[in-house]
């Protein structure tokens, strides 16, 4: 669940309760999902951000290592094709790529060999003005991106620490992003079930 919550006078800050998602999608304290070995899924990975909102530089960045910042802008956005050209583009897709949605996930699933880091934060913005008009396609990248990032959760911390090495960070208007946040919900509804 994403929360806004005031921080100082003139900032609002997007924190994010540390809970986990089961199955049905409900919040759940402290539950792990996924495959064994103490893995855990963090949730959420995708953070929407009003335009004038922030983030705590923890939730995105890891004390130490390398960390590939990528920006995409949803209002280049506008069909599909755009939407894989973005991707292609800003993150160096190699040439064979399929120009799919499940070329983009599988590339997405293996950033470590395309882009070698320990840490990926890709960043969309004006993402409330991607793909205009065509849900079902916004639908199909919504849950990429959300399937990219559950795969990317999967860790075993000994330290307990529970950052996703995939961080998605959606910045939207501030009059979208209850919107953008619901259709993101139904979206990992979906993508779980």
């Amino acid at each position: 669940m994403i929360q806004m919550m005031p921080h100082g006078t003139a900032v609002r800050r997007i924190w994010c309760e540390r809970r986990r998602v089961e199955s049905t999608g409900a919040p759940v304290e402290a539950r792990t999902v996924g495959g064994g070995g103490g893995g855990v899924h963090t949730v959420p990975w995708v953070h929407v951000v009003p335009e004038q909102g922030a983030l705590p530089v923890d939730l995105l960045l890891p004390e130490t290592g390398r960390t590939y910042v990528v920006r995409l802008d949803g209002r280049e956005m506008r069909d599909t094709d755009a939407v894989f050209l973005q991707f292609y583009d800003r993150l160096k897709l190699p040439d064979y790529f399929g120009w799919n949605w499940n070329a983009l996930l599988d590339c997405l699933r293996d950033l470590n060999r395309l882009l070698p880091a320990d840490r990926y934060v890709l960043i969309v913005e004006a993402a409330d003005e991607v793909l205009p008009g065509d849900a079902d396609t916004r639908r199909l990248l919504f849950r990429t991106l959300l399937r990219a990032g559950r795969r990317w959760s999967f860790t075993r911390r000994s330290d307990g620490l529970d950052l996703s090495r995939l961080v998605i960070v959606m910045s939207c208007a501030v009059s979208s992003a209850a919107d953008l946040r619901e259709q993101l919900g139904l979206c990992w509804d979906e993508t779980v079930s």
